[in-house]
C-alpha cells in the first residue's frame, strides 16, 4: 500500500513538472492569435517601432504587472503618474494606446508569445501582418497613386466597400485641399509618426481605434485604397512638397452668399415706405387746423 502511495506520488509530480515544462509554449500558442488580432497593426516583435513601439523583450524591460496596467488601461496609468507610462506616451506624439478589453490571462498569454517571439526570428505569419518598412512604390506610377489617394481621403472617389471618406474627420494641410473634420487626430505628419508604409499600412487594415474599428467594421478597405492613401499622406509629410493650408471653398462660399443677402437687405430696405400713403393729405389737415 505504501508503495503503491509513492508511485501515485511520483506519477503525479512527473505529470506536474510535464505541465509546467509545456505551459509556456501552450500561453506563447494562445497569445499568438491574440497578438495578432489586437496587437500586430500597431507593434512589431523585432522589426522596429510602428505606430507604437517594438515589443521585443518588453518582458524583460516590464513586469508583468506593468504590462497588464498599461494594456488594460494606457491613459488611466498615465494619470496616475508612472513615470515611464508618461514617458511612452510623450515619445510617441501623445498617441493614445486604446484600453484591450483582455483578460489577465489573455495579456499574459500574449507576454509569453513575445517572449517567445523575442528569442529568435518573427514567424512568417507576423512578418506577414506586419510589412517591411523598405517595401518601395512603383516610382512610375507613384504621381498617379498620390492622387487616388489625395481622391479616396477627400472623399471624390468612393472607397469600394463603402466606407467613410477620411476628410469626414480627419484634416492634412496640402496644397489646395479643403480644411477637413476635427472629429479626429490630424493627419498631416502621420506618416513619419506611424512607421511609415508599415504602420500605416497596418492601421488601416484593421484599425486599433473604437471609432476606426465600428466605422470600417462592415466596410473594410482594399489594399488597392490603402496603397494610395498610404502615398498620398507620405506625400502631405513630405517636407519638400509645397504644402499650405487650401482655402475652404464652403467658407469662401459661404461669406459671397452673405454679402449677397447683405445687400438685397439694403436695397429692400432704401425702398422701404417711410411713411404712410396718406401722410400728405393728413398734412394738410394739421395745416389748415393749425
Amino acid at each position: 500500500m505504501f508503495m503503491k502511495g509513492k508511485s501515485i506520488i511520483k506519477t503525479i509530480s512527473i505529470f506536474s513538472l510535464f505541465v509546467a515544462t509545456i505551459q509556456l509554449p501552450l500561453a506563447a500558442q494562445n497569445g499568438e492569435a491574440t497578438f495578432k488580432q489586437s496587437c500586430g497593426v500597431c507593434h512589431s516583435i523585432g522589426k522596429g517601432k510602428l505606430v507604437g513601439p517594438d515589443l521585443k523583450d518588453v518582458n524583460k524591460r516590464r513586469s508583468e504587472e506593468w504590462i497588464l496596467k498599461f494594456v488594460k488601461g494606457s491613459q488611466a496609468f498615465i494619470k496616475s503618474g508612472d513615470a515611464d507610462a508618461k514617458a511612452i506616451f510623450d515619445e510617441y506624439g501623445g498617441m493614445v494606446m486604446p484600453d484591450q478589453n483582455l483578460s489577465d490571462d489573455a495579456i499574459k498569454s500574449v507576454i509569453a508569445y513575445v517572449a517567445e517571439q523575442s528569442g529568435g526570428a518573427v514567424s512568417a505569419s507576423v512578418a506577414e501582418a506586419t510589412p517591411s518598412q523598405t517595401e518601395t512604390k512603383d516610382t512610375a506610377n507613384l504621381a498617379d497613386l498620390i492622387l487616388k489617394g489625395r481622391l479616396y481621403f477627400e472623399g471624390n472617389t468612393a472607397f469600394k466597400n463603402g466606407g467613410a471618406s477620411c476628410i469626414s474627420c480627419h484634416n492634412v494641410n496640402y496644397k489646395d485641399m479643403i480644411a477637413g473634420g476635427v472629429l479626429a487626430k490630424d493627419l498631416t505628419n502621420c506618416y513619419a509618426r506611424l512607421g511609415g508604409d508599415a504602420g500605416i499600412s497596418g492601421l488601416l487594415s484593421s484599425p486599433p481605434f473604437p471609432a476606426m474599428t465600428q466605422a470600417f467594421k462592415n466596410n473594410p478597405l482594399t489594399q488597392d485604397e490603402i496603397k494610395a492613401l498610404s502615398a498620398f499622406l507620405q506625400d502631405v509629410d513630405n517636407p519638400q512638397a509645397p504644402q499650405t493650408a487650401g482655402m475652404n471653398p464652403l467658407l469662401i462660399g459661404g461669406l459671397i452668399g452673405f454679402m449677397i443677402l447683405f445687400g438685397l437687405i439694403l436695397l429692400v430696405w432704401n425702398k422701404r415706405k417711410i411713411r404712410s400713403v396718406k401722410s400728405d393729405y393728413h398734412g394738410r389737415q394739421i395745416k389748415t387746423i393749425n
